[in-house]
């Protein structure tokens, strides 16, 4: 059986797992909830815990880079793939970043200077969001049957996605770096914006019917952050 924490909810009428790296596994319960049930439940999600700590155990184990350094290697979860860095310095006062054919990234130019490293890597990553990010989005849209009208791609500071009245998508380019499942999840709430423009209960109705897993990853994108690497 493994640890977790139990927390009462006054608005929540159903069981909820949640796994985060502060506080590991907590099982949310409705007030007055039957503990006896506990076991069973978390026989039934097994498969799901141990795909959660299994997550959870990855991000505890990274050491974080410091702010200056520039990156060996870039795995782009989203996506299944992972780049090699290679510096080749050269007299000039520009730096240049091409991918060549075996999965490995070329910066070559003045790479002592670190910021200009950074921003063609930058720019690199929204190209491949662009590539890759933008017709999954259409492809969940369809799936939801959710129509939206113009996609964006962006290096955002503070959102992950954001929906406009026009009913306009515009999505973080760090997407690249999540679980494939995260970018869906967040690609869902987005699209639930076409219909809600808000975060009201008819809202949060509809993200739920659209992704049944809805309270998991609310609660993991809290913590989404630290997959994206400093220097991006």
């Amino acid at each position: 059986m493994p640890k977790y924490s139990i927390r009462e909810s006054k608005r929540d009428k159903r069981v909820s797992l949640n796994m985060s790296v502060r506080d590991g596994l907590v099982l949310v319960v409705p007030r007055g909830f039957n503990h006896s049930q506990i076991p069973n439940i978390i026989r039934l999600k097994q498969s799901w815990i141990e795909n959660a700590y299994s997550r959870i155990e990855k991000l505890r184990n990274c050491k974080p880079e410091p702010s200056d350094s520039l990156p060996e290697r870039i795995p782009l979860q989203a996506i299944n793939e992972k780049f090699l860095v290679e510096y080749k310095p050269l007299a000039t006062h520009w730096v240049y970043a091409k991918e060549n054919g075996n999965s490995t990234i070329l910066v070559s130019g003045a790479i002592s200077k670190h910021d200009l490293c950074k921003a063609v890597l930058q720019n690199w990553v929204q190209h491949k969001a662009k590539k890759h990010l933008i017709p999954w989005l259409k492809m969940v849209s369809q799936e939801m049957e959710l129509p939206f009208s113009r996609p964006t791609v962006r290096n955002q500071r503070s959102r992950w996605a954001s929906c406009s009245r026009q009913k306009n998508i515009s999505i973080n380019q760090k997407l690249l770096f999540f679980p494939d499942y995260l970018v869906r999840y967040i690609f869902i709430h987005e699209l639930c914006h076409t219909v809600h423009l808000n975060h009201s209960s008819a809202f949060w109705a509809l993200v739920q019917q659209k992704e049944p897993n809805l309270k998991q990853y609310k609660q993991e994108i809290r913590a989404a952050g630290q997959y994206v690497p400093t220097w991006c």
